[in-house]
């Protein structure tokens, strides 16, 4: 059973790459979190009211706030720390199980020199279920991001054009 410290350079630098993606995303999710309970506590993520009326409705439209991005937006940076988190826990366990570290569908690279000899059988079901839950951490931090960018648009047009909500 090799270790991460004697796996080739290729290998130790797809380790460092998703270790310094994960604290880096942690370190962001951390600001937003901190950033968006601050402004809930003093009270500054509220609806403004508008002093003239709309021009298409004839009322006076209240202005969408960035709550509705931030609540999209937060739990998609955390889905990308997990995301790659994970990853850098499957390429730590593939360099010492001797399996070699996948980057893709393509790309194999060996951990410590060796053949492909996995140690049991239990050793490739522990990665796949780290790479399922990788994956589904990614899916759901793409399916949030596109969620808190549409809805970020649609607040800026609500806002541009005076209506009282975004029409599809």
């Amino acid at each position: 059973m090799s270790s991460l410290s004697s796996a080739t350079s290729t290998v130790k630098a797809i380790f460092s790459l998703d270790v310094i993606t994960a604290v880096l995303a942690t370190v962001v999710f951390s600001l937003a979190s901190a950033i968006l309970l601050t402004r809930v506590k003093n009270g500054t993520i509220r609806s403004f009211e508008r002093k003239r009326k709309s021009s298409r409705t004839g009322a006076v439209a209240p202005l969408k706030t960035t709550l509705s991005t931030h609540l999209f937006l937060i739990p998609a940076i955390f889905c990308l720390a997990l995301a790659y988190a994970l990853q850098s826990a499957i390429v730590a366990y593939q360099t010492q199980s001797d399996i070699p570290v996948s980057v893709s569908s393509t790309f194999e690279y060996p951990s410590t020199g060796a053949a492909h000899t996995p140690t049991s059988a239990s050793s490739g079901q522990r990665i796949s279920v780290l790479t399922f839950t990788k994956t589904l951490a990614a899916i759901f931090s793409t399916t949030l991001l596109t969620g808190a960018v549409w809805l970020h648009s649609t607040n800026l047009t609500s806002n541009g054009e005076q209506t009282a909500s975004p029409g599809l």
